[in-house]
Parts: C-alpha cells; structure tokens; sequence
C-alpha cells in the first residue's frame, strides 16, 4: 500500500529543503532531471517531475506526473499524488506508486519492483470519459493549492499566510517576554546573568532534564496516583520554558551593541526581535530553536527560576 512510501516521500522532501544535497526542487513549476546528469532527489509540488538522466533516490510529485524518459533512471521510487507515473519506452524504475492517478508502463519501460495504484473511489468509465473529472480535475487542484501563483501554499496568498502567523507569534512572544520582565525583573537579569557567564552548563542541563521528561511522565502514567500529576508537570515546565526564554532574551538583547543606554525591557524585546529572525531561516532556524529550548529550561532549573545563585551542579 501506499504508506510503503512514506519514509521515502518525508526524506524526498527534507532533502529538498537542505541545500548541500544533490537534490531537483521545484514549486509550481516542471522539475526536470536532464539526461547525462545525476541527482539524489528530484521532487516536485504542483506539477510535473520528468527524468531524462538518473535519480539515485526517489522521484515524487505532489500534484503532477512522475515521467521516465526512453533514457531516465529513477533507482528508488517513483510516487505522484494526484497524478499519473508514467514510464517510457527504455525508462527504468525500481517501485512506482501514484495516489489518486494510474501507473503507465509503455512498451520497452520497465518497472524492477513494486507498484501502487490507487484511488480514493471507484470512478466509473462514463465519469472519466466527461470532459471535467476527478482524474483530471485532482491534479489541478493540487497544482492550484501548491503552485498556483496568487492563491496557492507557495504564492502571494501563503506568502501572505505565512507573514500575518508570523507576526502573531512574534507579538505574542514580545507580550509574554514583556509581562515576565515587569513582574520579575530581578529573576530575568539573573537568569541572563548566568547565561552569560555559564551558557554551555545550561544548555548540558536543558538536555538532561529534556531526556528525563518522558521517562518521569511514563514512571507517573505506571504508578496510577501518579497520573494527575502529569498536567501539572507539563504547565510547571511550559511557565519555565517562559521564564527562560525572558532570561535568554536579555542575554542577547545585552550581546547587541549600546546594550548599557537602554532599559532592561528594552533589551529584552530587542533580544525577543532577534531570537525570531533567526528562528525564521529554514533548517538554521530549527537547531537554534532546540539550543533555545534546551538553555530556557537548564537556566530555570540551574537557578531556580531566576531566584537565586545556581545549584551546585
């Protein structure tokens, strides 16, 4: 079945997104891999993949044919959703699967492994033969949501989407940072006072307690009695996951220049502005975002909320 192709269609799409792998992306526009040449990947949102040279890996449209070439090579798999695979006279691959399309091997083509054609519905051959049908009208929309240049994921709209999310956030953050900083300025300044001196053992202890929280959680959920205690283990780490982040906040908001002429909220919205820059670049932005985490909670735990001096370790 088609969840066979998962794992593979996940990694496609990560690699996609790394930019020292070999690998063909495109977004509402034809993804094609020229004979001669050789890619990891080849994937494509909203509209076709065609293969002329090799893929070591797998090939996959979302919303468009996957299309082997009398020269094209696709060593992995070939997966569309909404769309046709197509394999061509002299065309080799290894497994296709196409959800919601049909699977076409053309007279010389060959298919080394597995197949998966499926629909969501039977369709009737007089719904097919009409001139606006699911099969022809699926890719569209796929097309449309994915590559559509005004209303699709990756156009003006989503474009849009995407900046109105992420100024929410960033208020919402500036809001949070800045009630924490009003009502427990003290606790911030020495909190971000740790970190500066002692960032990497915050971050060891983050990483500590991190590991340990699901072991703690499954220890409660077997003890029975302990199971409402969960709930508030979790809001207990969210508010020091908070009051962290007002910590690091600081911190960096007091690395960026003239920090000493401005006031400690100031800073801290300064350093909440620049956690979201870099929280917003792809791939970069994730591992920041876990460091974050992980310095939020051990500084928390380290100095007890901002209280005092840090435990001994």
């Amino acid at each position: 079945m088609i969840y066979r192709y998962l794992p593979g269609i996940v990694l496609v799409v990560l690699l996609a997104a790394v930019p020292t792998v070999s690998a063909d992306a495109g977004f509402g526009k034809e993804v094609i891999v020229r004979e001669g040449t050789t890619v990891d990947e080849a994937v494509s949102f909203g509209d076709d993949v065609r293969v002329f040279g090799t893929v070591d890996g797998d090939a996959v449209s979302f919303g468009g044919d996957v299309i082997i070439e009398n020269s094209g090579v696709v060593k992995k798999q070939a997966i569309s959703f909404g769309g046709d695979v197509i394999v061509k006279q002299g065309g080799t691959v290894k497994d296709a699967a196409s959800l919601g399309g049909e699977i076409h091997v053309r007279d010389g083509g060959a298919i080394t492994g597995k197949t998966d054609d499926i629909t969501f519905l039977p369709i009737p051959d007089i719904v097919k033969s009409l001139p606006w049908s699911f099969k022809s009208g699926f890719p569209s929309i796929f097309k449309l949501v994915f590559g559509g240049p005004l209303f699709g994921f990756f156009g003006a709209a989503g474009f849009a989407i995407g900046m109105v999310i992420l100024f929410f956030r960033l208020i919402v953050s500036l809001a949070i940072a800045a009630v924490v900083t009003y009502l427990f300025p003290g606790h911030v300044s020495r909190m971000a006072g740790f970190l500066q001196n002692d960032l990497p053992k915050a971050v060891i202890a983050g990483l500590v307690f991190t590991i340990l929280i699901p072991i703690a959680v499954l220890m409660l959920i077997i003890s029975i009695l302990g199971i409402p205690i969960v709930p508030l283990l979790i809001l207990a780490i969210f508010i020091g996951y908070i009051f962290g982040s007002a910590g690091i906040a600081l911190w960096i908001g007091r690395i960026i220049p003239e920090s000493e002429g401005r006031t400690l909220m100031v800073n801290v919205m300064l350093g909440v502005l620049a956690i979201s820059v870099v929280k917003f670049l792809p791939v970069i932005g994730g591992v920041v975002g876990i460091a974050l985490w992980m310095g939020a909670i051990g500084v928390v735990i380290l100095t007890r909320f901002g209280s005092g001096s840090a435990r001994a370790a």
